[in-house]
C-alpha cells in the first residue's frame, strides 16, 4: 500500500530536514530538504496563506502543512527574528549597522532586494499581510 497524504507531510514536521526556522510576526519561514531539492517555504499564521519553491501542484503543498504542523506542535523551534533584531542591533552605530548588512548579504545576495536592487529576486514572492 502507498503511502498516504498524511504520511507525506509527517517526514517533514519538526524533522531535520526542516532547517532555518524563523518568525517574523505572524510570518514563518523555513527551508525544507526535500526529494528534489531544497524549498524555501513560507506560511502567514494570521491569514493562512502558504507559499513554497517546490515543483507541485498541490495547493498548499505537503512542505507548507509540515510547516503548519510544526509550528504547531514546536513552535519554540524558530527563532524570532524581531526579538533578535531588537537584541542585536540596539546601541550600534550606523557604520556598526552597515557591516552587519554587507555580511548578510554576502551570505545571502537575494537579500539585495530589501534595498531596491533588482536581479537578486528570491524565487518566492511573498510578503507578511
Amino acid at each position: 500500500m502507498g503511502r498516504t497524504w498524511k504520511d507525506r507531510v509527517e517526514e517533514y514536521v519538526d524533522s531535520p530536514r526542516m532547517v532555518q526556522r524563523i518568525r517574523s510576526g505572524s510570518l514563518l519561514v523555513v527551508r525544507i530538504h526535500g526529494t528534489q531539492g531544497a524549498y524555501h517555504v513560507q506560511w502567514n499564521t494570521k491569514g493562512r496563506k502558504g507559499a513554497c519553491t517546490c515543483p507541485s501542484d498541490a495547493s498548499p503543498c505537503k512542505h507548507v502543512e509540515a510547516l503548519r504542523e510544526t509550528w504547531r506542535v514546536h513552535p519554540e523551534s524558530f527563532a524570532d527574528v524581531d526579538a533578535l533584531l531588537n537584541i542585536a542591533l540596539k546601541g550600534r552605530t550606523r557604520e556598526q549597522l552597515v557591516d552587519v548588512i554587507r555580511s548578510m548579504i554576502l551570505v545571502s545576495p537575494s537579500a539585495l532586494t530589501a534595498l531596491g536592487a533588482m536581479g537578486f529576486e528570491d524565487s518566492l514572492d511573498f510578503e507578511e499581510d
